[in-house]
């Protein structure tokens, strides 16, 4: 799976280093489990929704104020629902193998 790294300005000035998967990457069935319930937003165009992989989160990568190009990566992703993971203890693990994936 297609995965990226890219540095970036925050809002707050600080600099941030993010690896993280494009919403069109990420399997139908996880952004369905993940994003259900919630409203939907808005971005201005610089501004991109993403999955981030340390973060095991949704945040927004801010091209406008990107340092550099960002870096292509492949990993071994493995994108699990709620029911697919059945503890908190094989979450961590999943995670772990991820992070040591990314690098």
């Amino acid at each position: 799976m297609k995965a990226y790294i890219g540095k970036f300005i925050k809002k707050d000035g600080t600099e941030r280093v993010m690896t993280f998967c494009r919403i069109c990457d990420i399997p139908e069935d996880f952004l369905e489990e993940k994003l259900s319930g919630g409203r939907a937003r808005i971005l201005p165009e610089e501004m991109e929704l993403v999955y981030d992989l340390e973060a095991d989160n949704f945040r927004t990568f801010n091209h406008a104020t990107m340092m550099g190009d960002l870096q292509e990566i492949n990993i071994d992703a493995v994108f699990e629902t709620e029911n697919q993971v059945s503890s908190t203890e094989e979450k961590d693990n999943s995670f772990n193998v991820l992070k040591h994936m990314v690098g």
